[in-house]
C-alpha cells in the first residue's frame, strides 16, 4: 500500500497540559475523541502540533512551550513528553532500512535550564536514530 507512510497510529503524552501519561492508539479511517469538557480532547490535538513541530502560540494553549508542562503542586514535573508515531510502510517509506515500519517522532520540553530539549527521532523499535529536526 504506497499510501501508508505518515498515517498516525499513535499519540503518548507526559507531563504535558493536564494529562500525566495518556497513551492515544489510533486507527487507519478515521477517530473520534470525546469526552467532558476540561477532559484534555484538546491536549491530544496540541501535543500533535507541538511534536510535529508547530510552537506553544500557535496552540492557543500557552504562549512559550514551558506552559505546557503539566503543572503539579506536590512535586513539579521538570519535563514533558510528547511522542507521535506514523506508518513508515510501502514503496514511499522513508529510509525503511533505518526506522523499519513505523517512526516515532519525540519532543521533550524541560521546564528547567539543564534538562534535554528537542526531539529524537525513533525506529520501530524505540531506538534513537537522529536528534534533527
Amino acid at each position: 500500500d504506497r499510501y501508508a507512510v505518515g498515517i498516525v497510529t499513535e499519540i503518548y503524552v507526559e507531563n504535558f497540559m493536564c494529562h500525566r501519561k495518556l497513551r492515544v492508539n489510533l486507527c487507519r479511517n478515521i477517530n473520534f475523541i470525546h469526552g467532558q469538557n476540561g477532559s484534555g480532547k484538546s491536549a491530544i490535538l496540541a501535543a500533535l502540533q507541538i511534536c510535529l513541530g508547530a510552537g506553544a502560540r500557535r496552540t492557543h494553549r500557552a504562549s512559550n512551550l514551558k506552559g505546557l508542562v503539566r503543572t503539579s503542586f506536590d512535586r513539579p514535573p521538570s519535563y514533558a513528553k510528547v511522542a507521535v508515531t506514523l506508518r513508515n510502510e510501502g514503496a514511499d517509506a522513508y529510509k525503511h532500512d533505518m526506522y523499519g515500519d513505523k517512526i516515532t517522532v519525540e519532543r521533550t520540553i524541560a521546564a528547567r535550564a539543564g534538562s534535554y530539549n528537542g526531539y529524537k527521532l525513533l525506529d520501530v523499535n524505540g531506538k534513537e536514530v537522529s536528534r534533527s529536526k
